[in-house]
């Protein structure tokens, strides 16, 4: 699952991953977040890394 985060910091994608790691405990579903920030996803997309076109491809609209 990609997690797209304005200014991210430490705390806010261990915040995520620990919310990944409750769903597991609770619900026996594992979920793994690629969790970058808006400069991040941008510049992956404007040297065409394919994780960000693949990203772009499967994503399920907002």
């Amino acid at each position: 699952m990609l997690i797209v985060v304005d200014d991210l910091a430490g705390s806010g994608a261990r915040a995520v991953a620990q919310g990944c790691g409750d769903l597991l405990t609770a619900y026996d579903v594992l979920v793994s977040p690629f969790i970058v920030s808006t400069e991040h996803i941008t510049r992956l997309r404007s040297r065409e890394r394919l994780i960000a076109a693949e990203i772009a491809r499967d994503a399920v609209p907002r």
